[in-house]
């Protein structure tokens, strides 16, 4: 295997995401082909294998999958991969839900936690679109890297993920009353 695809920390993802971005870069073609295997045909999804296939090494089928729909949710709405700051997709969607009045992104959010692994396709990439309309950043290589993790029994990522969307705002004017 190769080093960028064996681990899920997210500097490997950060590899392979740079690598992906210069795959891309110039080649509008490369950009059409990722996005439209979010539609979930195997057509479209096969055809994404000739750019993001040689970025993986030996890695088996099923621990290719979170590297191929991130690749695709990337091409969709690419945001800078430099972070000083990594954070998780749960901060980007609690920013999502408090940036309008609609209740449709945390709908979208508690949906997407009870999601299995073969599933996540279309939950993410609409919360993705939706980022994306609001400019809301998305930090690809730690959502890769929590991708790699979502099967976990403990269902550790999920976890996580619902803490930061509901744990209380830094920017927040009214401090939560103390628990005793």
């Amino acid at each position: 295997m190769t080093e960028v695809a064996t681990a899920a920390k997210p500097s490997h993802a950060l590899r392979f995401l740079k690598a992906l971005e210069t795959r891309m870069a110039g080649d509008t073609a490369v950009r059409a082909a990722l996005k439209r295997s979010l539609d979930g045909t195997i057509e479209h999804k096969q055809a994404i294998y000739p750019y993001v296939l040689p970025l993986l090494g030996d890695l088996k089928p099923y621990q290719q999958e979170p590297f191929l729909l991130v690749a695709a949710l990337y091409a969709l709405y690419p945001t800078p991969l430099d972070r000083e700051k990594p954070h998780h997709f749960g901060r980007a969607c609690a920013r999502l839900a408090a940036n309008g009045e609609s209740k449709g992104p945390e709908r979208r959010f508690k949906s997407l936690l009870d999601t299995e692994a073969a599933d996540l396709t279309v939950p993410l990439s609409a919360l993705i679109r939706l980022m994306k309309s609001k400019q809301i950043d998305v930090d690809y290589a730690t959502l890769l890297s929590a991708l790699q993790s979502w099967s976990h029994p403990d269902k550790w990522v999920q976890d996580r993920w619902a803490r930061e969307f509901w744990a209380p705002s830094a920017t927040t004017e009214t401090p939560a009353p103390a628990l005793a």
